[in-house]
């Protein structure tokens, strides 16, 4: 709690709460928790992502109203998030790998706090690697309602409120690096390995990649 320090903790068993430091915890809620999300604007207010539904508490988790959603996705909805600016904007991710083991994710926005869901857009045109939708954490503009960024796989970002993600970079593709080895008479010539990713080449010292699909899996390689 923003305010009073309680402390609360969401898991697959239910929602429970502590109002002397985690020496003792109750349970607030009944259900298989994936997510939950509090924040300062709304201290009393807490907001919990369930197999079973959505959530959301005004008082401090003494109670919570089941919202009835709209295009809310039932298989892992982890992490929810939502903006301090405005409440009623929240993100989360249909969590496939945790669900199956499917690492194309899909991640989801609502505008009204909750009540309506829509799979978010993600642009990755101008991404080095393949691209693949892992398993994220968000992170809201503290004051600017529309603006979310997101780390799968590279950071992105939304403006309109989690509608729309693209690759927001400086060149930074995110993958680990297991390798890299400049040529001995030429070192211009730079190679990398990497994790999962194949790995590529530059000729320029490494102002410039090319990305080299040494295996034929679609999300990258071994």
């Amino acid at each position: 709690h923003p305010e009073k320090g309680w402390v609360y903790i969401a898991t697959k068993d239910g929602a429970i709460r502590s109002k002397d430091g985690g020496k003792t915890f109750k349970k607030m809620l009944d259900a298989y928790c994936c997510g939950m999300s509090v924040v300062n604007s709304k201290p009393n207010n807490i907001y919990i992502s369930a197999k079973e539904g959505f959530y959301v508490s005004t008082n401090g988790g003494d109670s919570f109203t089941a919202i009835n959603e709209s295009g809310y996705p039932t298989r892992y909805p982890a992490r929810v998030n939502v903006s301090p600016a405005n409440p009623n904007k929240m993100v989360l991710q249909d969590d496939h790998l945790s669900a199956d083991g499917s690492f194309l994710s899909k991640n989801y926005y609502s505008n009204d706090g909750g009540k309506t869901w829509f799979e978010s857009v993600t642009d990755a045109s101008m991404a080095f690697i393949p691209y693949n939708i892992r398993q994220t954490v968000f992170a809201w503009h503290p004051t600017d309602e529309n603006k979310v960024i997101v780390n799968w796989n590279a950071i992105n970002m939304s403006t309109d409120g989690g509608k729309n993600f693209y690759w927001s970079n400086t060149g930074f593709a995110a993958i680990c690096g297991t390798g890299l080895v400049f040529n001995v008479n030429n070192p211009n010539l730079v190679a990398i390995s990497s994790q999962d990713y194949n790995g590529g080449f530059s000729t320029d010292g490494g102002k410039t990649w090319t990305y080299v699909p040494y295996g034929e899996n679609s999300w990258g390689g071994y």
